[in-house]
């Protein structure tokens, strides 16, 4: 062996020796739960991900092929049995909050704005007669024609997760969503609740209710905002 390939193998033992040798760094490991500790702070190591592709300004989901699963003329188009992002009567939409922790204010139904998040000259719609759906375009929306806010409340048995298949066309959930409004058997199923001053669960006003959707949580954008603003605010 020359003197060259010599030095270099001694050089290569002697880097192997030191790092098979070499001592583990000590870790100060607590004794006890760092949440509840009164001494050390903890500072947050939080990775947070948001799409922002197009299809985040969809008012519906699941989509099929970039198009709803079930159309505007349907019943499933309108109520949240169906459309995993549309109004849902039992559930109470707290307005978001900002980066300081301060509430949104409630929208107003008859000038609920079409985007919450939006400046303060952001497009607004009266939504007790100018409602339509499919206003998932922020930048032009209809502000016209349409009529008053409404959804249909399910009334029948695909309520569990099994139930509700998207991808059987044949099943009874898929045909009951996929019913044009007045066709069976989504007719016998699906009820017309127009939102008014008592037309919430138990005979409640839930305009305001129905207008914080709109405004914060009627696209997917905008009920991830508002959802992601809300769960970090205690934190």
């Amino acid at each position: 062996m020359s003197t060259l390939k010599q030095l270099k193998t001694s050089l290569f033992l002697v880097a192997l020796s030191v790092a098979i040798n070499a001592p583990a760094a000590l870790t100060d490991i607590s004794n006890s739960p760092l949440i509840t500790g009164v001494s050390t702070t903890v500072q947050p190591n939080i990775f947070l991900m948001m799409d922002d592709s197009g299809s985040m300004a969809w008012d519906y989901m699941p989509d099929n092929s970039n198009s709803p699963y079930f159309g505007t003329g349907t019943y499933g188009y309108a109520s949240n049995q169906c459309n995993g992002v549309f109004y849902d009567p039992t559930f109470t939409y707290a307005p978001p909050v900002t980066s300081t922790g301060t509430s949104y204010a409630n929208s107003s139904f008859t000038a609920a704005p079409v985007d919450g998040f939006g400046a303060s000259t952001t497009t607004t719609i009266d939504l007790s007669a100018h409602f339509s759906l499919g206003q998932y375009t922020d930048t032009s929306p209809t502000t016209s024609g349409g009529g008053a806010a409404y959804y249909y409340k399910y009334t029948g048995a695909q309520n569990t997760e099994a139930l509700r298949n998207f991808y059987n066309s044949s099943g009874t959930f898929f045909k009951e969503c996929n019913s044009n409004v007045g066709s069976t058997p989504g007719s016998g199923v699906f009820t017309k609740v127009t939102v008014g001053a008592a037309s919430g669960p138990g005979g409640t006003d839930e305009r305001t209710n129905f207008a914080n959707w709109y405004s914060y949580y009627r696209t997917r954008v905008l009920m991830m905002k508002s959802s992601a603003g809300l769960a970090f605010k205690p934190i």
